[in-house]
């Protein structure tokens, strides 16, 4: 979601402070609490990120550059397909901008936004 006016801007900036100090918070207490596997650690940081921003679902994608392509490592939330392992063109859709620019984003209706690939969600 790119913001409209200042409060969005202000309500997107809270929402990211709480998920970096939610992150910040793993870290430090990692040694107590942290999961028996990477894909268990990044789910839960997937699954808490999901919760602060109200999302349906989430997943965090990895670029693997020799391929140029992203490839779905966790996922929460999606009840109709498995999508890990799944890879997706780099250069498509929203998730493929986000890798290209480093900018992140929130969109809270993807079907408006232009970079949205219809395609690919199917």
């Amino acid at each position: 979601m790119e913001p409209n006016n200042r409060s969005d801007q202000s309500a997107e900036d809270r929402l990211s402070s709480q998920l970096q100090q939610l992150v910040y918070a793993i870290e430090l207490g990692s040694k107590t609490i942290l999961p028996g596997s990477d894909d268990e650690l990044l789910k839960s940081i997937v699954s808490a990120a999901a919760r602060i921003f109200s999302a349906g679902a989430a997943a965090i994608m990895l670029v693997d550059e020799e391929e140029g392509s992203l490839i779905f490592r966790v996922e929460v939330g999606n009840k109709e397909a498995k999508l890990i392992g799944t890879r997706i063109p780099l250069e498509k859709g929203i998730a493929g901008y986000v890798a290209q620019t480093g900018q992140a984003i929130a969109v809270s209706n993807v079907q408006q936004d232009m970079r949205f690939n219809l395609d690919f969600a199917k």
